[in-house]
């Protein structure tokens, strides 16, 4: 029995080495992958802009619909945005309906060109089906434990069943902004309540 259980535990043992090691090189290689993007807009509408710079950028009201999010429609296309508890533009989704066609690999290869022109070149394409998409991300410390997370990502996908319109769907994304706004609106009440704590 003493020797049944030694064996299971030293089978644990190298099952868990065994995940920590994937789970170490999965961070790694998602490390590597850090990028940036060649340009930060979607339509002159720039990432960090403040609610009231979008609103005059697109020379109409914005429709706030609570949460940090609100909507517009600029030239025909539609802009879903959100922003960060401090007012900036963190995320843009537009919505744009090219029309009546079939998305056949030449139109595939004449948008990612033009995306890849102002973007950089992506991480992904798979046009016309899939996504074209770039995802970046940046090394950080926690607890002294290296890590990765995403800064900022950009994805393009053509949506349209049949008989409908195709749709081109364009989400740009900066977290280092909601976390930087995040971290500033919490100094404040972290200070007061680190102050007002006894034991």
């Amino acid at each position: 029995m003493g020797c049944s259980l030694s064996a299971r535990g030293t089978v644990l043992s190298v099952r868990l080495a065994i995940v920590v090691a994937l789970a170490l090189m999965c961070c790694h290689v998602r490390a590597q992958t850090t990028c940036d993007l060649a340009a930060h807009d979607l339509n002159g509408f720039a990432l960090d802009m403040t609610v009231a710079q979008v609103r005059d950028a697109a020379r109409r009201p914005l429709e706030m619909i609570g949460g940090g999010q609100a909507k517009m429609t600029v030239d025909g296309i539609e802009y879903d945005l959100g922003f960060s508890v401090l007012g900036h533009l963190f995320r843009i989704d537009t919505d744009q309906d090219l029309g009546h066609f079939i998305p056949d690999q030449k139109f595939a290869n004449t948008l990612a060109t033009k995306m890849t022109a102002k973007f950089g070149r992506p991480e992904i394409n798979m046009l016309p089906q899939g996504p074209l998409s770039w995802d970046c991300y940046e090394k950080y410390m926690n607890g002294g434990v290296p890590m990765s997370r995403d800064t900022i990502s950009l994805s393009a996908l053509l949506n349209g069943g049949y008989g409908q319109p195709i749709v081109l769907h364009l989400k740009l994304m900066d977290f280092r902004i909601m976390r930087r706004d995040l971290a500033k609106a919490n100094a404040e009440p972290r200070s007061r309540a680190e102050d007002n704590t006894k034991f």
